[in-house]
């Protein structure tokens, strides 16, 4: 499901900007501040006007990803910034601006299922949708057993 709003939003074109792939080079001089640290650092200080940030640390082989995003709790407009496991220098900057409609599309799906973009009307109404979701296999068994125990159907079979 989350590929197709990329593949919606892009009507069926890959661009592959939009899965930067940093390039890894060994370094001999790690830094005396952690590597996290320096990109936490710098993810501040490139998007100053955000008002929620993430890092995450994926191991030595992988590049240290980190993002943020304009308002708090909103999860959509997430720029992302990728960095040396070592040295915590900048490897790739992908600015949400710099996303194609359909990356930018699969970011927005969290802010769609959740009911984020109405208020409190959008939250009622997702929950509301989700809880009738949610009693549709009670329903179904509800009718399916009392269909297959139905009195009707016992006295035939005991004619028979």
């Amino acid at each position: 499901m989350h590929e197709s709003f990329y593949t919606i939003g892009n009507l069926g074109k890959h661009y592959p900007e939009d899965e930067p792939s940093p390039i890894i080079a060994p370094t001999a001089s790690p830094t005396t501040t952690p590597a996290i640290d320096l990109a936490f650092i710098h993810t501040l200080e490139m998007q100053p006007g955000s008002n929620m940030s993430f890092v995450w640390e994926q191991g030595h082989d992988a590049p240290i990803v980190s993002g943020s995003y304009p308002d708090a709790l909103e999860f959509d407009h997430q720029s992302n910034f990728y960095f040396h496991p070592q040295t915590g220098g900048l490897l790739v900057k992908h600015l949400y601006e710099d996303k194609s409609f359909g990356l930018q599309l699969q970011e927005m799906s969290y802010g769609l299922h959740t009911g984020q973009y109405l208020g409190l009307t959008g939250k009622i109404l997702a929950f509301v949708g989700s809880l009738f979701v949610a009693t549709l296999p009670v329903t179904g068994f509800v009718v399916w057993w009392g269909r297959r125990n139905k009195s009707g159907r016992r006295r035939l079979n005991e004619l028979n």
